[in-house]
């Protein structure tokens, strides 16, 4: 939802729904699966404790200097707590009287707030971070009437290099400053790092030959003029900043890794690689698949199949948080809205249906490992209730489930499938759970 003045916060429905129950902290098959892009209402229904959200545009809470409009903010706020919602909003540094002129004509010719730089007024700019946070953190401390669930993770920027119009030096001292700002106002809060784009992510693991091959548009990149391209350059430098120097002023690395579930080993790798970030934290705030495609042609049983694996596969790579989107965003290509949880006509997809069976069969996992079985991807999650394999193949066809303990099966759309006959089982792309 845009509100006039550039504020854009998720959509939420009225009050009066079922909350979700509070508790103690969450697990960590809670903290994992998350939305973005979603009603309050659509939070609660999906049974997820954490949305990521809203983007808080300076200039929208401070038209002008020292005077603050916080009311839509508080609101909402005020709603995802007594839902026991946990919001993950998302700062954004520009504001039409503290940025750069050429900022400012560049965001008005978009008729929005694409993108943030380092301010003009940086003393402005802390003394707005830490008022934000402040009124927020629940210390009792110039907080917000009737806050009743604190805010401790804030993402600085959405998404990088994307969203960022200058350099690498100028974004390294604008995380320090943010940082600072943050932590000032609340010491305990975690910082969150804008999103490394996909593309270019999977530019530079390929560039450094961490990925065998790149496609876009269907097209295979070559690795040598990729290299060499001017974009590729002012992208690169930008990466190599937050992978190095920018990483000691956030606590969290977030990627949006858009795509192949199948290279997600090899890109968490190759960012492992940088030791600055190798021990931090790793989210993915914005992804899914299988838009790698770029083509928007993806079926819904497609898409249901890949909110699986890209969960399965995060999971096995220790991602702690990772949030799919829910709704369609109409300023966002096809091929991007193919992947959300709700059709363009607001109604359920066979993706919202697969969503809610993985948090069904998965939910309250202690630990996550993969077996290994040519042709045969099985991941096996351990519960409380006992264990769970998303279990799913190369290619249409039986398969040996026989080292499987198999007593019930389900498909994504929550249906039960025929058992295992003489140890074999009939099984696709698209994953099924055994119990």
């Amino acid at each position: 939802m845009r509100w006039s003045g550039g504020l854009t916060l998720v959509m939420w429905a009225a009050l009066g729904m079922p909350l979700l129950a509070a508790g103690g902290p969450a697990s960590r098959s809670e903290q994992l699966f998350g939305v973005r892009n979603a009603s309050l209402h659509q939070v609660t229904e999906l049974g997820v404790v954490w949305c990521s959200g809203p983007t808080v545009t300076w200039g929208a809470i401070e038209p002008r200097r020292g005077s603050y409009n916080w009311s839509r903010l508080d609101n909402l706020v005020r709603s995802a707590g007594q839902a026991n919602v946990q919001l993950v909003p998302i700062i954004m540094c520009f504001s039409a009287w503290g940025s750069k002129p050429e900022l400012v004509r560049a965001n008005a010719a978009y008729h929005e707030a694409r993108q943030s730089g380092l301010p003009r007024d940086v003393h402005a700019w802390m003394h707005f971070a830490s008022r934000l946070v402040e009124r927020y953190d629940g210390d009792g401390r110039d907080d917000m009437t009737g806050l009743v669930q604190p805010v401790k993770h804030w993402q600085v920027e959405r998404e990088l290099p994307r969203c960022w119009a200058d350099g690498p030096a100028e974004l390294v001292k604008y995380l320090k400053l943010t940082e600072e700002a943050i932590k000032t106002a609340d010491s305990s809060a975690q910082v969150v790092v804008g999103g490394l784009a996909a593309n270019a992510l999977y530019a530079c693991a390929f560039a450094d030959k961490a990925l065998p091959s790149l496609a876009v548009e269907g097209r295979a990149v070559d690795r040598a003029s990729l290299v060499q391209s001017t974009i590729y350059k002012q992208q690169r430098a930008l990466v190599d900043a937050l992978l190095g120097p920018a990483a000691a002023s956030f606590d969290v690395l977030d990627l949006h890794p858009y795509g192949c579930w199948e290279c997600l080993p090899q890109v968490m790798g190759w960012v492992d690689d940088h030791p600055a970030v190798k021990g931090k934290p790793k989210w993915c705030l914005q992804g899914g698949a299988p838009v790698a495609m770029y083509d928007g042609t993806a079926t819904e049983e497609e898409v249901a199949a890949g909110v699986v694996k890209w969960y399965c596969s995060l999971a096995l790579l220790g991602v702690q948080r990772a949030a799919w989107t829910v709704l369609p965003e109409p300023e966002t290509s096809e091929s991007f809205n193919e992947t959300a949880l709700i059709g363009t006509n607001g109604a359920q997809r066979s993706p919202w249906t697969a969503y809610t069976v993985l948090l069904e069969k998965v939910s309250g996992f202690t630990q996550v490992k993969r077996h290994a079985q040519p042709g045969l991807v099985a991941v096996e999650f351990a519960r409380p209730s006992g264990l769970v394999v998303a279990v799913w193949a190369s290619s249409t066809g039986m398969v040996d489930v026989s080292r499987f303990k198999i007593k019930r099966v389900t498909g994504l759309d929550g249906r039960m499938r025929p058992l295992p006959s003489k140890g074999k089982m009939e099984l696709g792309p698209s994953p099924v759970f055994v119990e």
